[in-house]
């Protein structure tokens, strides 16, 4: 019974050094838990703001080729995209026809959010092809996602993604 009591009058602050190693140990852990979760929070809100982003331009997208299949009320006139085919009898040269042909620009609002589309048409190797650019903007936080789509003028099923 001595030596268990001179062990215990040897070892009197022993008690609160664990308790303040243990506590030490668990406020790390517990800043460190933190620490990650408010990354990823981060992250998973950047992620969230970029994909509205990304269909806002997508939206654009499908408006402005919506725009150019339909056929207007007069039957006279023929599709939009009629404007962007190459004109083979006033210019051989397909280079010459496209310094004649509209650029198309508009901007609008989706809720406050912003789309800016852009149809030109151009030419890959004697081919011509409709460019249409949409870039979508979240208002609130400026981010931006940018699409464009290409499809070949005389046969528009055939297109591509860049």
């Amino acid at each position: 019974m001595g030596m268990i009591r001179k062990t215990l009058k040897e070892n009197k602050g022993v008690a609160l050094i664990t308790v303040l190693g243990v506590f030490i140990i668990i406020m790390i852990f517990s800043l460190s838990i933190s620490t990650i979760f408010a990354s990823n929070l981060k992250q998973a809100t950047q992620q969230e703001r970029q994909t509205q982003a990304y269909y806002l331009a997508l939206s654009g997208i499908d408006l402005a080729y919506e725009a150019l299949m339909k056929e207007p009320a007069d039957e006279t006139k023929g599709p939009l995209l009629d404007a962007f085919k190459w004109d083979q009898d006033r210019y051989p040269d397909i280079a010459d026809d496209l310094t004649h042909r509209p650029v198309l620009r508009d901007t609008f609002k989706i809720d406050e959010d912003e789309v800016e589309v852009t149809i030109k048409a151009d030419n890959e190797s004697s081919t011509r092809v409709v460019i249409i650019n949409s870039i979508g903007k979240v208002t609130k936080t400026g981010n931006t996602q940018e699409l464009t789509l290409i499809f070949e003028a005389e046969n528009p099923l055939v297109r591509r993604w860049q």
